[in-house]
């Protein structure tokens, strides 16, 4: 028989085998991009009514009327109550900034003239910036999350040879070396070396031609040395996932 061959096992199916074939659920991750979506929405209400209230709320100016000593970390600071008067009706605002020296005795605000008690705040504004960043935010989060986990996994197909065997606690320790697709030598320069722990010996023979998809499980490979080289390990691999060639 030609020793090149596969394994006369007709029943490996070799992209089962090496391709990720993982079914990934989309309707999850579609769900939040609909709820970080609504947040941007909702943000984006906020925004217009915060404008509106700029554009169509009055202008007046505030007197300060009192002034109160508050300690913060134990520093002092000053905060105002302002009075404004409207159709000739005082209205007082307590001034959130806090003053590190004299309290400004004037004040702009700016009031809903159906509503005079009810008055336009700059913060407003902010907080909606904030809500539409953090939604957008989120919003490409996910998108990027669901192209990661629904694309096509990265691919590393080997093909190696068994070319040591070391005894370790519990198993060997197999280190393969790469070849090419007809089991030749590769130069120096391109060929890479893998490890394998493992007590089922009779897959491992030295000699022995194996194909694998070394990022099956991923592209962040450990390592360990190998004589004055570099294996990548593969310990989280199963035998079903290795092709053996006889």
């Amino acid at each position: 028989m030609n020793n090149n061959s596969l394994n006369t096992n007709t029943s490996i199916d070799e992209n089962s085998v090496l391709r990720l074939n993982k079914k990934v659920k989309k309707w999850p991750f579609v769900l939040l991009m609909l709820l970080f979506l609504s947040v941007i929405g909702f943000g984006v209400f906020l925004l217009i009514q915060s404008i509106n209230k700029y554009n169509n709320y009055t202008v007046v100016g505030a007197d300060l009327k009192d002034t109160k000593k508050i300690f913060e970390a134990g520093r002092p600071y000053y905060v105002g109550t302002y009075e404004y008067i409207v159709d000739g009706k005082k209205y007082y605002y307590d001034y959130p900034k806090k003053f590190e020296g004299n309290v400004d005795n004037v004040i702009q605000i700016r009031y809903n003239p159906k509503n005079p008690n009810e008055l336009y705040k700059s913060s407003e504004f902010v907080i909606c910036i904030i809500v539409i960043s953090v939604g957008a935010i989120l919003f490409f989060i996910t998108i990027g999350i669901l192209i990661s986990v629904t694309s096509k996994g990265a691919e590393k197909i080997v093909n190696v040879v068994v070319e040591d065997v070391l005894t370790c606690v519990g198993g060997r320790k197999i280190y393969m070396r790469t070849v090419n697709e007809n089991g030749g030598v590769l130069s120096p320069e391109v060929t890479e070396y893998f490890c394998y722990f493992t007590n089922q010996l009779q897959y491992f023979p030295i000699g022995k031609r194996i194909k694998f998809n070394a990022f099956k499980y991923g592209e962040a490979l450990s390592t360990e040395r190998y004589k004055d080289k570099i294996a990548f390990s593969v310990n989280e691999f199963k035998i079903t996932d290795f092709i053996f060639y006889k």
